[in-house]
């Protein structure tokens, strides 16, 4: 199967990429509700795959595991799941899904990217996560101010131009009524 991004996620997408390219190591990915967020994880975790990168999805229910799981399945992309007598324990997979509530009993796994769904609320494993790693870390949140639970090392610069507009955006799929 071939992943169809839209093209505002293309242009998003981008967007991030260039930022990472300027070295803002620490963004938020912002997209309200029916953007396709999923599509855009499933799109970053393919692009590591490519480049032979490790990368790790982070979820914070359980329940979330194994629809991320579907959705790589469906794209042909190889992965394991951190969790619990988990069918697809595949540690030696470069990329890898895993709640928050799992990493905080195991060995984080080499990552170049970490993938933090629901960054609006960060728990504190997923916290130290962020700051014992030079990976590049993208939160993803639908309501990126609801609750600052971060220490602002955390966060990204809010001067950073991207992460402005991205806060700023709605998406074109969103109701306006």
């Amino acid at each position: 199967m071939s992943l169809l991004l839209r093209p505002y996620q293309s242009t998003d997408l981008a967007s991030l990429g260039q930022g990472i390219m300027r070295g803002n190591h620490r963004q938020v990915f912002y997209g309200s509700t029916g953007y396709g967020k999923g599509t855009c994880i499933v799109s970053m975790l393919a692009g590591a795959y490519r480049k032979g990168k490790g990368a790790l999805f982070i979820v914070d229910r359980i329940t979330l595991v194994d629809d991320m799981s579907k959705r790589l399945d469906a794209e042909g992309i190889p992965h394991g799941v951190i969790q619990a007598d988990h069918w697809r324990n595949q540690p030696w997979q470069k990329i890898q899904i895993a709640s928050a509530q799992s990493l905080a009993f195991r060995k984080l796994p080499e990552a170049s990217l970490i993938l933090v769904d629901e960054c609006h609320a960060l728990s504190k494993t997923v916290i130290e996560v962020i700051k014992h790693t030079n990976a590049v870390v993208v939160g993803l949140t639908a309501t990126p101010m609801a609750k600052l639970v971060a220490p602002p090392s955390v966060l990204p610069a809010q001067s950073d131009p991207w992460f402005r507009r991205a806060m700023m955006r709605t998406s074109p799929t969103a109701s306006t009524s």
